[in-house]
């Protein structure tokens, strides 16, 4: 490809996702690991009562994750794109940046009924060993929502 059909697409590529950006179709969530999460699935539960609502706007969020990996919210979903950037923080808070693939990966959504509740939750693998056992996952769901559960349920 010549170097001027290379700028040509560049600026097409740039145009494009300024104007999802500034539409607000397209999203960016910042996603704030604390210093000693260690590495598994993190999980953001969504829609869940008595969870606070998830910081920012109409640009995006920011996700602040603790040691458990496990971050609930009464903010619903959102099924708009986004753009994710990942962030560990050290002890004095300071971040670096992490790159998808080589220390996160496996992004996705996940939902489906659990007793009572109608569960959506998206998350990914943190770390740069490869995982993708979602069972994992939705078993660390269930575990933090068994308030979902009925009396005969809660025994299972």
């Amino acid at each position: 490809m010549s170097s001027t059909l290379r700028q040509v697409v560049g600026v097409i590529v740039f145009a494009a996702v300024a104007s999802l950006w500034g539409c607000g179709l397209l999203r960016t969530h910042v996603v704030l690991l604390d210093a000693d999460v260690e590495p598994g699935w993190v999980i953001l539960d969504y829609s869940v009562n008595g969870c606070p609502p998830l910081e920012g706007g109409a640009l995006g969020w920011i996700i602040r994750v603790h040691r458990d990996r496990y971050v609930c919210t009464s903010t619903a979903p959102d099924t708009r794109p986004r753009h994710l950037q990942v962030y560990k923080l050290d002890g004095l808070g300071n971040k670096t940046r992490l790159r998808n693939k080589k220390s996160y990966q496996n992004e996705g959504t996940v939902s489906f009924k659990y007793g009572k509740c109608d569960v959506v939750a998206f998350g990914f693998w943190f770390g740069t060993e490869k995982s993708d056992d979602l069972f994992v996952a939705i078993q660390a769901i269930k575990e933090k929502r068994r308030s979902c559960l009925g009396p005969d349920e809660a025994d299972q």
